[in-house]
């Protein structure tokens, strides 16, 4: 009896810690519209990264590693950087089009 009554507590605390979506229709969120054009943000993402990344540290070229590799370096530096999301998105768009 106590093996039921523990494997129906499990299965009750395992069944509330799924995640479950929202409701895809109720939401109220207006999407995100970038207002710059695509060639603004590749400029203010390479101003960010000589800037930014070069206040400590030597560039390396942006052609040193693959788009794979550099979304790992931005993801690691960008806090150190202070840089926000959207500016670490910018950095990283600027380099992967430039190698």
């Amino acid at each position: 009896m106590k093996r039921i009554s523990l494997f129906g507590i499990l299965a009750l605390a395992i069944a509330a810690c799924t995640s479950q979506k929202p409701n895809q229709g109720t939401t109220t969120e207006k999407p995100i519209v970038v207002t710059t054009s695509t060639n603004e943000n590749l400029a203010q993402g390479k101003v960010l990264f000589e800037n930014n990344c070069g206040k400590c540290h030597d560039l390396p070229s942006v052609t040193s590693f693959n788009d794979e590799k550099w979304k790992s370096v931005v993801d690691w530096m960008a806090p150190k950087a202070k840089l926000t999301a959207q500016q670490a998105d910018m950095v990283y768009s600027y380099i992967s089009n430039s190698n």
